[in-house]
């Protein structure tokens, strides 16, 4: 693992995590990635929503402009609604749309990391890398993804 003390270093950490996560899903092939796991748990296209509003949340801050938040991503309060529905939804949004709409989101933050205080910044990253970390094992262990190597 590399150094991860910088504000480079991390967000390079961070991109690195998403391209892997990405690949996963796009190996996952013809499975539901809206349909939730058997035994319980969210599914993949949950877990992105979540992903999705934790980056806004972890480093939304980071961005003078914060222009508010994204409305495919799940907080903890919309997610909690999901659950108790239990069905999909069909207005959901696909996994593909969700995907484009974090990488927008990720498009923005970056640009807004070279302006703003390093300390706040390495904190900010070290919190949304673990968290993404942790939701990318899950979303592995889900779809059935390629080992890490």
């Amino acid at each position: 693992m590399q150094d991860e003390d910088s504000v480079a270093a991390l967000w390079a950490a961070i991109r690195a995590e998403q391209a892997h996560l990405r690949a996963v899903i796009g190996a996952a092939g013809a499975i539901d990635l809206a349909r939730r796991p058997s035994g319980g748990g969210w599914s993949v296209l949950e877990v992105l929503r979540h992903l999705l509003f934790a980056e806004q949340a972890h480093l939304g801050r980071l961005d003078a402009a914060r222009l508010g938040w994204s409305p495919l991503g799940y907080t903890p309060a919309t997610m909690r609604e999901a659950r108790k529905l239990g069905a999909r939804d069909e207005g959901e949004p696909s996994v593909d749309e969700v995907l484009a709409e974090w990488q927008a989101v990720h498009e923005r933050t970056e640009q807004a990391l070279g302006q703003v205080d390093e300390p706040a910044a390495v904190a900010a990253l070290r919190r949304n890398l673990k968290h993404l970390r942790a939701h990318a094992r899950s979303i592995e262990r889900t779809s059935g993804g390629a080992n890490r190597v």
